[in-house]
């Protein structure tokens, strides 16, 4: 679905979500189950930090999972600077445009280890939400603290070297032609009783 969506121009994105013609960060954070009573507390370091850098930021409301309303009021306070466009839903479709376009993906999103390496744009990680989980070179993971949310911000948006590795990183979770694999797979594999009969081992 990715790499098969066709890139829209700049313009229409800005028109669709009411963006300037300036870069801007993608930010979607999801409260952890395990910690549901810091989720406001840790969204409120996130936007910090993004107010300390000031660049144009999309801002999503979280999922339905509990802790999501602290969020919400966290975002909703910092949804009046001149520089935050914050949005309820955004379909996948348009989510996608978003990232094509983006600077840097910012939360504790899957997003950021499934979809940004394939569309080679930095990802800042943020808290353990996504721990345990195969990354990328292009993500930075970073504690719920504002300064070094910023700090990792900063180096996506800013770090020469860093932006090489993110221009020729790898996606580990593939690049979206399992089903063609699979096909070609069945299509060269011979369909007998040796095949489909089950083997017991007891």
């Amino acid at each position: 679905m990715i790499l098969s969506t066709k890139k829209i121009s700049r313009e229409e994105l800005n028109k669709k979500f009411g963006l300037k013609n300036e870069p801007y960060t993608v930010v979607i954070q999801h409260p952890i189950t395990s910690n549901v009573g810091e989720a406001g507390a840790q969204m409120r370091e996130t936007m910090e930090a993004v107010e300390s850098i000031g660049l144009q930021a999309v801002v999503v409301y979280p999922n339905a999972d509990a802790g999501g309303k602290k969020i919400i009021e966290e975002i909703e306070k910092y949804s009046k600077l001149p520089f935050v466009k914050v949005f309820k839903s955004v379909p996948f479709k348009d989510y996608v445009q978003l990232l094509m376009h983006s600077s840097c993906l910012v939360g504790n999103s899957s997003g950021a280890l499934i979809e940004t390496p394939s569309l080679h744009i930095p990802a800042v990680n943020i808290g353990p939400r996504q721990n345990e989980r195969e990354k990328s070179e292009n993500v930075i993971d970073a504690p719920h603290d504002r300064r070094e949310i910023e700090a990792a911000i900063r180096k996506a948006l800013f770090d020469k070297e860093f932006k090489k590795k993110v221009e020729n990183c790898k996606n580990p979770y593939g690049i979206g032609k399992s089903s063609k694999k699979i096909v070609e797979i069945l299509e060269k594999t011979e369909i007998n009783e040796g095949l489909i009969r089950k083997k017991l081992a007891y």
